[in-house]
């Protein structure tokens, strides 16, 4: 029996023939996902502009003690009384013994106050009276180094002279009455140098200045550390939408 032969032109049985893989389009993202940014720059950053902050409230603190130093604080307290600067008092006209020691002192004529200009304050009649124990008198018609004016509890005090005390000892000192014959109290109270007064009102202006600029300059840093490490932070997670090894996206179907 013979074998049947297969004629030219016949198919043969069909073999299933294998589909290609679709490859991602030009220009689209690659399969691997970006590395991750580093967050370093940020966290200097951001405690960069920390600490600056902190060195400008250092600053800021540093500026108002000065500042505070150099106004009459302890001259009149808030009820109107001598304060804790003063080393005599005494009414004018009047007189008193006051122990005081060498340096040089500030007359300061204390008054209520009126609401008036500091330019309409009254003064003193004539020069204060200061004489030692043996009878040598100070000169008083100095007028002082810094001109002050200062208040509490309804009271104004301002400077009118002053006078350089060189051995300390127990002093008479007679006040006269004030030049509209109104009641007032004489305050003795250590006078300011000028020097010293200039250079501390002009570093403080000069230190408010500084802090407003590193306050600023804190700020800024602060924010922007902050902002980059959002950022920074958000790339470092992984994202959903990037493509898997194979070139498909999460959830695709496999072919």
């Amino acid at each position: 029996m013979s074998t049947p032969v297969p004629q030219h032109g016949t198919n043969p049985t069909p073999h299933p023939t294998p589909h290609p893989v679709p490859q991602p389009p030009a220009g689209s993202r690659s399969a691997a996902p970006a590395a991750p940014r580093s967050t370093r720059g940020a966290k200097v950053l951001t405690f960069s502009g920390a600490f600056v902050l902190l060195l400008t409230l250092a600053l800021s603190i540093g500026v108002a003690r000065v500042f505070l130093g150099l106004l009459p604080l302890g001259v009149v307290t808030s009820a109107g009384e001598p304060g804790p600067a003063v080393v005599a008092s005494l009414d004018a006209p009047g007189a008193a013994e006051v122990e005081l020691a060498a340096d040089r002192y500030a007359v300061y004529v204390a008054q209520p106050s009126s609401g008036g200009d500091a330019d309409d304050a009254v003064g003193l009649a004539t020069d204060l009276l200061v004489s030692a124990s043996d009878g040598t008198v100070v000169d008083t018609s100095r007028g002082t180094q810094v001109t002050m004016t200062t208040g509490g509890g309804g009271v104004t005090a301002h400077t009118v002279a002053s006078f350089t005390i060189t051995e300390p000892g127990t002093y008479t000192v007679i006040a006269p009455a004030t030049e509209d014959g109104s009641p007032a109290t004489v305050l003795l109270a250590p006078d300011q140098d000028f020097a010293p007064f200039f250079a501390g009102i002009f570093g403080s202006i000069l230190g408010v200045f500084l802090a407003i600029g590193l306050g600023l300059l804190g700020v800024l840093m602060l924010a922007g550390g902050i902002v980059w490490w959002v950022l920074a932070r958000r790339t470092r997670l992984p994202s959903a939408d990037l493509p898997q090894a194979d070139g498909r996206l999460p959830g695709a179907p496999a072919v």
